[in-house]
Parts: C-alpha cells; sequence; structure tokens
C-alpha cells in the first residue's frame, strides 16, 4: 500500500465477521511500512470490532491510540463502548465513561450514555443502567427513547415493573412518547411481577395511542393474564389478535404466536376450562405446530377437570408429534388416571415415566 489512507480504507472494508483479524493486522502491518497510524486508522479499526462485536480487542486499540499519544475523539471511545455493550461488559463501558466524565475535552454524547445504559441492560444490571440514565439526565444530555427503552428493558429482566413506571413518568416530563418498543418492555415487566392488572392497563393506554401492539404485546400481556387465571380476558385479548391479521397470513401469525396461543390455554388450564382449552389447541394444531407448553396446558386442564380419556389422548399425540413431556405433565396424567381409578392406565404412565428417567 502507498499511504495511510489506503491503510484506512483498506481496516474500514473488513466488516465482514471473518475479516475482524485482517483489520487488526493490517494495523499491525503499519508500524513495520514505516507509517504512524492516525486518529482515523484508529477509528476505522474500532469501527470494524465494535460491528463484529470484539469487545476485547476493542479495548485494546483504545488503549493502544491511548498510549501511541493519538488525539482521541469521542468516536473512538464510542465504538469501543458499544463493542463492550454488545460484550454484556457493564464494568468496562463504566470505566470508559467514567474517563470522559474526567476528561474536559471531551464530552459524553447520547450516543456514550445509551452504548452504557445498554452494557448494564445486557448484563442484566439494573441499578447501574438507571445510574447511567440519571447521570445523562443530570448533564442535561438529550436523551431519546432508544436510551430510555435500554433502561427499561434492564428493568423488565429484573421483573422491576414499579420502576418501569417511574422511567415512564420521566420520559412524560421531558415529552419523550414510549414506543412500541417501550410499552413491550412495560408489559412484559408486570408479566414478570404477576402484576396482570397493569399489563392490561397498559395494553389500553396503547389502544388510546392508536398503538395496535403486535405479536409480542400479546404474549406478554396474555400470559399475564394466565398467571393470574383470567381466562376470559387472555381469550379476548387472543381474539383481538386473530382478527387483526388477514386470514391468508394466519399461517404466518402463528409462526410466531405459539406464545399467546400456549398462555391462553394455560390461562384455560387453571380455570378448569377444558373444553375452551382443547379448542384452543385444536386451532393451534391447524395453524401451526403447537409447543409442549400448550400440550402440557391442555393436559393440566383435562386433568383438573377429570378428563382422564383426553389426558391419554393428549399423551399420545404428544408422543406422535415426538414432544417429550415434562414431570408435571406425568404427574397431572398420572393425579387424574388414580381419581378415575385407573389403575393400570396409571402403572403404564409411571414405567414409561421411568423409563424416561421422569421422577415423578
Amino acid at each position: 500500500m502507498q499511504s495511510i489512507v489506503d491503510y484506512n480504507k483498506a481496516i474500514g472494508k473488513c466488516t465482514d465477521q471473518r475479516l475482524w483479524k485482517d483489520a487488526l493486522q493490517l494495523l499491525d502491518d503499519l508500524s513495520l511500512e514505516g507509517f504512524e497510524p492516525t486518529v482515523f486508522t484508529f477509528g476505522a479499526t474500532l469501527g470494524v470490532l465494535e460491528k463484529t462485536s470484539r469487545w476485547k480487542e476493542a479495548v485494546a486499540v483504545l488503549s493502544s491510540a491511548l498510549v501511541q499519544d493519538v488525539q482521541v475523539n469521542l468516536i473512538l471511545y464510542n465504538a469501543a463502548l458499544s463493542a463492550c455493550a454488545k460484550g454484556r461488559q457493564w464494568q468496562c463501558a463504566l470505566s470508559f465513561m467514567k474517563e470522559l466524565r474526567e476528561d474536559a475535552r471531551l464530552q459524553p454524547d447520547i450516543v456514550t450514555y445509551s452504548s452504557g445504559i445498554s452494557a448494564c441492560e445486557k448484563a442484566a444490571r439494573w441499578t447501574e443502567a438507571l445510574s447511567v440514565l440519571e447521570m445523562a439526565l443530570d448533564q442535561a444530555v438529550q436523551a431519546d427513547v432508544i436510551a430510555f427503552n435500554a433502561a427499561i428493558s434492564a428493568l423488565e429482566k429484573a421483573g422491576r415493573w414499579e420502576a418501569v413506571f417511574s422511567v415512564f413518568n420521566t420520559m412524560s416530563m421531558i415529552e419523550i412518547q414510549p414506543d412500541l418498543i417501550s410499552m413491550n418492555a412495560a408489559i412484559s415487566a408486570c408479566e414478570k411481577a404477576n402484576e396482570w392488572q397493569s399489563a392490561l392497563n397498559l395494553y389500553s393506554a396503547m389502544q388510546l395511542q392508536r398503538e395496535s401492539g403486535d405479536i409480542i404485546t400479546f404474549g406478554a400481556t396474555i400470559s399475564a393474564c394466565e398467571k393470574a387465571s383470567c381466562w376470559q380476558e387472555a381469550l379476548a385479548l387472543l381474539a383481538i389478535l386473530k382478527q387483526r391479521q388477514p386470514h391468508q397470513k394466519s399461517r404466518a401469525l402463528l409462526g410466531s404466536g405459539v406464545v399467546p396461543y400456549s398462555a391462553a390455554v394455560s390461562a384455560c388450564g387453571w380455570a378448569s376450562k377444558w373444553q375452551e382449552a382443547m379448542s384452543l389447541l385444536e386451532e393451534l394444531v391447524c395453524l401451526w405446530k403447537p409447543d409442549v407448553i400448550a400440550f402440557c396446558a391442555a393436559i393440566s386442564a383435562c386433568e383438573r377437570a377429570a378428563q382422564w380419556t383426553k389426558v391419554l389422548e393428549l399423551l399420545k399425540d404428544m408422543r406422535l408429534r415426538h414432544l417429550r413431556a415434562d414431570m408435571m405433565t406425568y404427574n397431572a396424567a398420572i393425579s387424574v388416571l388414580d381419581k378415575a381409578e385407573k389403575w393400570e392406565e396409571a402403572l403404564s404412565l409411571f414405567a414409561l415415566a421411568s423409563q424416561k428417567k421422569m421422577l415423578v
């Protein structure tokens, strides 16, 4: 290569997942060829490493730039921070942020803070994610919905549903409108905390905002209803979900819609509504491939209603579909057979469960 510009261009082209080593090799070759890497050289290299999620190498390159007394700018720091976020290296990300805040020449921007929040979110460090968000607001950085969504996602993973509403209040104060990602994460947080009413309230708020929701919205809301045995609400939501999809796209919908169906089946099961559970399972069988959760939920519903013949039919269907029943399913099946005094069938199932090394 004839110049440092040629090297910079060559490094910048190594964005493929398999070529990041080539970028590092080109950076090393510079010195052998008598060239001094510039801030653009390090920027191109860090850009490659950030895109390919190579956080260790990104940290090493940024450290090398600092040692070589290159005029490191915010772009370089942000690229390293983003790589750390993708690698769930929250401590490393916060360390870089501390360096930035102590450097009078550089002022962290929303990209900096968003990467820091994202690193904490991916590592399930919700308190640190909130601290970084508060830091950004204290510094009067123009926060955006992406930064807030990362913080909400961290709270969702920890099931901190009350804190999610606090973040929503902050967003309202600075006139940032929650988007679909925000609402889905909030509903999911309520679902994990068994706050089904709050999940429904959020769903209703989305309708007022003319936000129809997606498959994730309905899956999380129906799951929240399922945990509270609110089978009627679960069925109503599922009906809305089906109505919003054209008939010809129903198979495509249910490819990712097994979760809301399974949750609705389970909700019916907890309420001993075995006929409704079976009807939903039959719909799911016709439209797409039901999962183990849907079958187990239907078996549980039939067990509560003492429908032992249906339980055996479902277990047979599971075997034909190569779906592996879990211990709780075998327990439910043996229990309903016990109540019906079908001891031969119960012993047969017990033997089958033992053969599969289930601790029934």
